[in-house]
């Protein structure tokens, strides 16, 4: 079970503000979850918070992100940031931080990661992100990377 699933098992459709102190602050004891915590408090917080009128404005600026994606997708094939700040921390407790998964999800494209870089001995993911309705191309474009790091053989190649 991850952090954020144990912290929301304790919060049965309560509001963030009326949350009992001491068990927000016995989940962030745990150092594998203090920041899923923090991130998870943060986010509601600003979601309870939030009016139609900011609501409105997200929406629109989410939409003015993907215009300036679209206009990425004749010029590249691809673009390939980390899939995360670091490794996931050892043990099931947590995944690592999904911050870097982020974009891809506001801007309604496909994402997928492939580990082919390493931090303190654990794998660290390079995120290949494409374009809308360009799927396909994204896995093709994987199924190279793939190749050139040598991670796995292909289908074709281990049938």
């Amino acid at each position: 079970m991850t952090c954020r699933n144990r912290f929301e098992r304790g919060l049965p459709d309560q509001r963030v503000e009326d949350l009992d102190e001491r068990l927000v602050e016995k989940v962030t004891d745990r150092s594998q979850c203090l920041d899923a915590t923090r991130v998870y408090v943060a986010g509601r917080l600003a979601a309870e918070a939030m009016t139609l009128a900011d609501y409105g404005h997200a929406i629109a600026r989410r939409q003015r992100n993907r215009e300036v994606n679209a206009r990425f997708t004749g010029r590249y094939n691809a673009a390939i940031p980390l899939a995360a700040p670091g490794a996931a921390p050892v043990g099931l407790g947590s995944t690592g931080n999904p911050f870097f998964n982020v974009p891809a999800s506001m801007l309604g494209i496909p994402a997928l990661s492939l580990p082919v870089l390493a931090a303190g001995g654990l794998p660290l993911g390079r995120q290949l992100m494409g374009f809308v309705g360009r799927d396909a191309s994204l896995f093709a474009i994987a199924s190279a990377v793939r190749d050139l790091f040598g991670l796995m053989p292909s289908p074709a190649r281990a049938a």
